[in-house]
Order: structure tokens, then C-alpha cells, then sequence
């Protein structure tokens, strides 16, 4: 047991040790709190997890709402993670983005739930068609390759009548 025990937490602190956000994470989301979107996380994984992952990075008091497997029941690209968080927070679907970065998940559940689809090919290293020609499923509306560029596929996708969601 205690062979065992050292082994999980010799595990636990090198993957912990490698969750850091994405270069401009923190400043983009707090331009767009500071512009008044409304913002979510919709994950797949378990919500302790899910939590444990925005309470070490910082994150915890950023989103709106924190949507995961164990609220939904579904995995993603069900559209059913994403329809619950726009109904939680009472937000069209075409007034809503999504922003992710594994295409057969995040690109084709926020399509199926009519949202606009941002790819974030930077944060792409579990699937092997990042540098592949997507189908027409998968094949986002945008594609970002830092962080920042998201303010301008936002600036672009507002109109006079009012905000998309992030």
C-alpha cells in the first residue's frame, strides 16, 4: 500500500504540475468579463475534477457557470452539455460561442447545439487530425491559433442588436 500510495502521488504532482492555462487565458477572460459576457465551462469531465482543475489554475470565481458529466449525464458532441448551459444562462444558441480545442467534441457538440464554433488549434494535442482537412461536421467557423485572436472573432460576430456569449 504504501509503494502504491507513493506512486499516486508521484503521479498526481506531475500531471498537476502540468496543468497551466493557455498563454493570454487569464487576461482574455477577464476582458471579456469586464465586457460583460456571460461565460461557461462545459467539460466532460467529473465535476470535483472539473473544479479541482480552476481552483489550481486561478480560475474558480471567472465562469458563470461550471457545467460537467456528472450535471448532464452526456459527453460531448452531445448537444446536450451545451443546450443545458445556454438554458441555465438563458442564452440563444446563436448568440453563444464555443470555444475548444478537440474538434470531434467541442467543434461538432457546439455545432450540433447551434452555436458559432471557435477552434483553438493551439491547444490541440489529443487529436490526430489537428493539421488534418476536417470534414464538414467538425469544420469550425473560426480558427484561432492564441488566445487573443478570440477578441476578434468576438468584435466580428457582434451586432447592433447585442452580445454574443462566450
Amino acid at each position: 500500500d504504501r509503494i502504491l500510495a507513493a506512486a499516486v502521488v508521484a503521479y498526481r504532482r506531475a500531471r498537476d504540475g502540468a496543468l497551466v492555462t493557455y498563454p493570454h487565458a487569464k487576461m482574455v477572460l477577464n476582458q471579456l468579463l469586464k465586457e460583460g459576457y456571460k461565460l461557461a465551462v462545459v467539460s466532460d469531465a467529473p465535476r470535483f475534477e472539473a473544479w479541482v482543475r480552476l481552483v489550481y489554475l486561478g480560475l474558480q470565481h471567472t465562469f458563470d457557470l461550471v457545467l460537467t458529466f456528472d450535471d448532464t449525464g452526456h459527453h460531448k458532441p452531445d448537444p446536450t452539455p451545451f443546450r443545458m448551459a445556454l438554458e441555465k444562462l438563458d442564452v440563444q444558441p446563436g448568440r453563444a460561442v464555443i470555444i475548444g480545442d478537440w474538434k470531434e467534441r467541442d467543434i461538432l457538440g457546439g455545432r450540433n447545439a447551434g452555436l458559432h464554433t471557435v477552434y483553438a488549434r493551439y491547444g490541440d494535442q489529443y487529436s490526430k487530425y489537428a493539421d488534418k482537412a476536417a470534414d464538414d461536421e467538425t469544420e469550425p467557423d473560426f480558427v484561432v491559433d492564441d488566445l487573443m485572436q478570440l477578441l476578434e472573432v468576438l468584435d466580428r460576430l457582434n451586432t447592433p442588436d447585442g452580445k454574443v456569449e462566450a
